[in-house]
């Protein structure tokens, strides 16, 4: 209980610098109208492909756009739900630290390097949220490599939807991490047990990466064709 209230309590200073850092930048960023822009038309009922242009995957749209229909349609808003993803980016990397043993101030050290570095240069897009999907994959993984070993990791196919996402989200970068994320595994095959526990996972993984995927192109086939 203890352990929940103080990663409740970093969490909401981590959202506290989020929301200063995102609030502080300058309003004239191309990448951040362009992503207003397409969240707001989505709000408004436009289809992307259909009603207007866009070259990436647009799940990162979508989900802003949730945010603009819920609290208004302004880039004030779309700012909150860039503060949000950028908080969540953060809380995931100080879970891995703390999954890797480190001592609760490193882990909060290493976090405050990567706020730092963001501050250099934050456009919170979609890259940022293909970013916390491989985060939060990543977590999980080495969760349960931790507690079951490398080739008995289990919810195989939670993990491959949640890599779907990224490519939902970012077409070209989320089909290179998924495809790596399906393989990797490989590396560590030594014997033939480990060849066939490294199949099924892979199997697994690629079923659940192609679940995201089919729904989204569906829709689109759909949408486009009415």
């Amino acid at each position: 209980m203890k352990n929940k209230i103080i990663n409740f309590l970093i969490f909401i200073i981590i959202l506290g610098l989020s929301i200063f850092l995102v609030f502080q930048e300058k309003i004239g960023d191309l990448d951040e109208i362009w992503q207003y822009s397409f969240a707001s038309n989505i709000s408004k009922g436009l289809i992307p492909y259909k009603d207007f242009n866009t070259i990436s995957t647009p799940l990162f749209s979508y989900i802003a756009a949730l945010f603009l229909k819920l609290l208004g349609d302004q880039l004030i808003v779309m700012r909150i739900f860039d503060s949000i993803v950028f908080a969540f980016i953060l809380f995931m990397a100080y879970k891995i630290f703390e999954i890797l043993k480190l001592k609760r101030i490193k882990s909060v050290f290493f976090v405050l390097i990567l706020y730092l570095l963001f501050y250099l240069d934050l456009g919170v897009e979609y890259n940022y949220l293909v970013l916390l999907l491989t985060l939060i994959s990543l977590y999980f993984e080495l969760k349960n490599v931790n507690k079951y070993g490398m080739f008995k990791a289990n919810k195989d196919i939670l993990l491959g939807i949640i890599m779907g996402l990224t490519i939902i989200t970012k077409h070209t970068t989320g089909i290179i991490i998924a495809f790596v994320y399906i393989l990797y595994k490989i590396i560590f095959v030594k014997n033939k047990d480990d060849f066939k526990a490294f199949l099924k996972i892979a199997l697994l993984r690629t079923i659940g990466v192609l679940i995201p995927c089919f729904i989204f192109f569906t829709y689109i086939i759909i949408a486009r064709s009415i």
